[in-house]
């Protein structure tokens, strides 16, 4: 795909940079030049803080985590802690039959480690992504969050109308401002 010539002024320079960087250079095109439905967004950010918050809205949408309910995470997490009690169990029981040695014993300590302590990082930081019921799509709603997080971040507001126009324009369906803000407060 090359390089479009019809930026929108506002966010010309960083579009152009992060078009020439993007693993989806198409979403950095529509964010950069639909003037119709962005135009006011770009513009109604002090220019101070708009190569940092264009650079948020191209996030890669392909690695993109979304939302889960609480039944899911609970299910999810627990199934990990159980892995690595297991990989414990296992390690224990096998070492020095059937060929395994130390090396093996700390690969699979190492892997429940691991596990373990992914769990209590993931557990700590849950917060918004983790839902009651689904709502709506997980990863349009990962995506509005981690915008409104970097707008409070950064304009100390989270702008839901603006994050409910960049993610219709990321994601190609309307996404309300009402929406976002009820996704964002948990409602």
């Amino acid at each position: 795909m090359k390089a479009p010539n019809d930026w929108m002024p506002e966010i010309a320079e960083v579009a152009r940079k992060c078009y020439a960087d993007a693993i989806d250079p198409q979403l950095v095109h529509r964010l950069g030049t639909d003037r119709h439905k962005l135009g006011a967004v770009w513009s109604g950010i002090p220019p101070e803080q708009r190569a940092e918050l264009f650079e948020a809205a191209c996030w890669d949408l392909t690695g993109m985590v979304g939302t889960t309910t609480q039944h899911d995470f609970v299910e999810q997490m627990t199934a990990l802690t159980k892995l690595a009690e297991e990989l414990r169990r296992v390690a224990g029981t096998v070492y020095g039959f059937y060929g395994f040695g130390q090396r093996h014993l700390d690969a699979m300590l190492q892997l429940a480690d691991f596990f373990e302590a992914h769990v209590k990082k993931v557990s700590a930081y849950a917060g918004p992504w983790i839902t009651e019921r689904n709502r709506g799509d997980p990863f349009v709603r990962g995506y509005a969050l981690y915008l409104s997080d970097r707008f409070s971040e950064i304009l100390g507001d989270p702008r839901d109308k603006f994050v409910a126009r960049i993610a219709t324009v990321a994601f190609g369906h309307s996404v309300s401002e009402r929406t976002v803000r009820n996704w964002r407060t948990g409602k």
